[in-house]
């Protein structure tokens, strides 16, 4: 890909509260999820800040992965992430998608009130 088709991918921003704002922006415009290059960016965002941390980021990562694309494995990897690190909807998704096991259900359950 090359800088000029891609505006803001080509620009080093770090912050992760950023990037999540850019895939923001971009999910707004895209309209009709899909391989568009609107959504492609709105993952490339996504992505940068879900690596750093950010579970905003890796809980929608996640919903994308499993719901759009059907890349069942990165949709568990991304919302794994998001529920390890606290995201409250991500075991909900991971009971949909059947790759939670009950104990860490269970587990959850316990951590919560």
């Amino acid at each position: 890909m090359k800088c000029e088709d891609l505006s803001l991918f080509c620009f080093p921003i770090a912050d992760p509260e950023m990037q999540y704002k850019i895939a923001q922006y971009h999910l707004d415009s895209i309209g009709e999820p899909g391989k568009n290059s609107t959504y492609v960016k709105h993952n490339h965002w996504l992505k940068k800040a879900a690596e750093q941390g950010h579970v905003e980021a890796q809980f929608t990562l996640g919903l994308n992965f499993g719901w759009v694309e059907e890349d069942y494995k990165l949709a568990e990897y991304w919302l794994k992430k998001a529920h390890q690190n606290g995201h409250p909807e991500a075991v909900k998704e991971l009971l949909l998608l059947g790759t939670l096991d009950f104990e860490e259900y269970l587990s959850h359950l316990g951590n919560e009130g």
